[in-house]
């Protein structure tokens, strides 16, 4: 269950379907990573890309089973916005794939339409080809769902006082820890339990 704009939840329907679907492409994309079947891939999400692909890993897998299942969500942290972020941003990039390839299906623009209309959330056309459009679709549906994310704010204070930085993020109910935030080294047996959770539940009934 994860904090939402409608209270601690667990996602359903339409945007579990698409949140669900995401991940998967990422531990894909991150396993490959990982076995050195491909090059390490990047969002343009500092505070996701920078970290290892086995600690990208982790951090999924701390976001998106409590958003599928019934696991509680961790305490507040900008590595968890920020992991939100790129799952919206893999969905931008997956519909520029689409709208570059010959004969491609819609298959990820039509599931952000069916978010949309869940939603009550007016959208552009499935048939749409401005990417751009489309990433504006994606962080409007995100905000909708999370709201907006707190660490970029949060971020402004990071260089001055540190008691600034504090009475922020007690005004905004976060945690002191919020920024500091760091995902753990894996072992090579700690990364294999990490996609092998992710695996259960984004797999699941598949």
């Amino acid at each position: 269950m994860w904090p939402t704009t409608e209270g601690v939840r667990t996602l359903i329907d339409a945007e579990h379907d698409l949140i669900r679907g995401l991940a998967g492409m990422m531990v894909d994309q991150l396993v490959a990573e990982g076995q050195q079947r491909a090059a390490p891939y990047e969002y343009d999400i500092p505070l996701f890309d920078q970290w290892d692909w086995r600690q990208r890993l982790w951090i999924l897998d701390q976001v998106v089973r409590p958003m599928l299942g019934s696991d509680p969500a961790p305490d507040a942290a900008a590595i968890w916005e920020a992991a939100i972020e790129a799952i919206f941003a893999e969905a931008g990039d997956l519909i520029g794939m689409e709208i570059g390839g010959d004969d491609t299906p819609h298959r990820w623009r039509q599931s952000v339409v069916a978010l949309a209309h869940q939603k009550g959330i007016d959208i552009a056309a499935v048939v749409e080809n401005d990417v751009g459009r489309w990433n504006d679709e994606l962080a409007r549906l995100r905000e909708c769902i999370f709201g907006p994310p707190n660490y970029w704010r949060a971020e402004r204070f990071r260089d001055g006082a540190f008691e600034d930085t504090q009475r922020f993020l007690c005004q905004r109910g976060l945690p002191p820890d919020f920024l500091a935030r760091i995902p753990p080294l894996l072992s090579i047996e700690e990364t294999q339990e990490v996609i092998d959770r992710l695996q259960s539940i984004i797999f699941r009934d598949r």
